[in-house]
């Protein structure tokens, strides 16, 4: 894999990035408290929606015990807190909070993963804070999750949905057939740590689709890496989500053509 923290996209396809942390133990907050902790949300993020809660992770690594099955709560509900203009978001619900940056209309610039992730880190502070003023102890961090989400737009290095090879590395051999239509590929990775045993694994998947302002066509190509921080250290949790974005970035650039690059805007260093 190559070394990736150095390479950069000018003209990234990235439209969302998401950072969650996983809680262990869940947060079991009343209805006052969740109310004083999203009035100090609001400050920065005063669009308050309710959304259904999410079920909770099941990522297993190999080695690791099965997950508890455990009912989760309904209430309360999984809150969304965003900026005026949409592009960034807070959710929180029971047993994770995460941090979103959109591009909303197209015009915003993918500020990358440095950027976003201090961002990130400023909302996961002020809540602990938040949490340690109602006097609730901040729960443990067990899994770090990293999603990049892109949408390779038809017209700059491919056409059709079926020109596979224009787009992946690893799709070849299919001209013996009749033309591909269309896809929906998902591959699985174990993250290595530095002793040799997985920390983490990465899901990628790359979906046909198409725009909806415009009907054009276009690849949702999706990347969710999630790994274990060593311990509960702001530095073990900034540790295990530059792991996941290394890794992440580094299969991205394996997977994906030099062709794609070149459209892309490919710098290295």
């Amino acid at each position: 894999m190559p070394q990736s923290a150095d390479i950069l996209f000018t003209r990234s396809p990235v439209v969302e990035v998401a950072l969650a942390v996983y809680f262990e133990p869940w947060l079991a907050l009343s209805t006052v408290q969740l109310g004083l902790l999203g009035h100090r949300l609001q400050a920065r993020l005063p669009v308050v929606t309710e959304q259904a809660p999410t079920p909770p992770l099941a990522d297993v690594l190999p080695g690791e015990p099965a997950p508890q099955v455990r009912e989760f709560p309904l209430f309360p509900p999984r809150m969304w807190f965003a900026s005026e203009d949409q592009t960034a978001l807070v959710q929180l619900q029971f047993d994770r909070m995460v941090f979103n940056w959109r591009r909303r209309d197209g015009a915003e610039e993918y500020p990358h993963y440095a950027t976003v992730f201090e961002r990130f880190w400023v909302e996961f502070s002020e809540l602990r804070a938040a949490l340690e003023g109602l006097g609730i102890q901040p729960p443990g961090v067990e899994t770090c999750e990293l999603t990049y989400v892109n949408h390779v737009v038809a017209g700059a290095g491919w056409a059709e949905h079926g020109e596979l090879d224009h787009l992946f590395t690893f799709v070849g051999g299919l001209d013996v057939l009749p033309t591909v239509e269309d896809a929906d590929l998902r591959l699985r990775f174990l993250i290595p740590g530095p002793e040799g045993r997985p920390v983490g694994r990465l899901h990628f998947r790359a979906q046909a689709a198409a725009r909806a302002s415009d009907g054009a066509k276009l690849y949702a190509v999706t990347l969710t890496a999630r790994t274990r921080p060593g311990a509960q250290g702001d530095g073990d949790v900034r540790s295990a989500f530059d792991a996941a974005h290394a890794f992440a970035l580094g299969t991205f650039v394996a997977l994906t053509t030099p062709r794609m690059h070149a459209a892309w805007g490919r710098t290295d260093g």
